[in-house]
């Protein structure tokens, strides 16, 4: 990794507000080295509308090391999780199983409670993405909502919109 210049020059925006970051001898500061906020010239400090924090790149934080054996067993976790979701919305599309029980057993079984409402209304038979979609926003459930998070106001609203046949 090169060193950062001893000496940079700044380059200031017109504007507003100015941030800065670092660039690397050799490389082009605020992207294509042209317009109004970049230059051309390794080591100068521009200032970017974009530009966020200290003018580092911020790194992504890493997973916690697993061994092989516990990678393994985690991932044969997911698998049986996602068999598991899988079997769910099948059920519910063949109607063996009905809305009201999914609800009734959120809290006691972990693959429904972390199985997201949206797929679940989508695997109602006679219910497409547009009318699940409609009916969450309706009601006010977040499209990334999982059943755990349901409120009893929305668990009620949602057996109203989809009572059992």
């Amino acid at each position: 990794m090169a060193a950062l210049t001893t000496r940079p020059t700044l380059a200031y925006e017109p504007f507003g507000h100015t941030r800065l970051h670092r660039c690397r001898p050799g490389q082009r500061a605020g992207g294509s080295g042209k317009g109004l906020f970049g230059s051309a010239q390794p080591g100068v400090l521009n200032a970017t509308p974009k530009a966020q924090g200290n003018g580092y790149r911020a790194r992504m934080p890493q997973p916690p090391s697993l061994t092989p054996g516990q990678r393994q067993a985690a991932l044969e976790k997911a698998a049986e999780a996602r068999r598991a979701r899988a079997e769910l919305k099948e059920k519910l599309k063949t109607g063996a199983v009905v809305l009201a029980e999914v609800i009734e057993a959120t809290p006691t079984d972990e693959v429904i409670a972390k199985t997201r409402v949206l797929a679940v209304l989508e695997s109602l038979p006679g219910v497409g993405k547009v009318k699940a979609r409609r009916t969450m926003r309706d009601i006010g459930i977040s499209e990334s909502r999982k059943m755990k998070g349901l409120g009893d106001q929305q668990r009620a609203a949602l057996l109203e919109t989809f009572p059992p046949r």
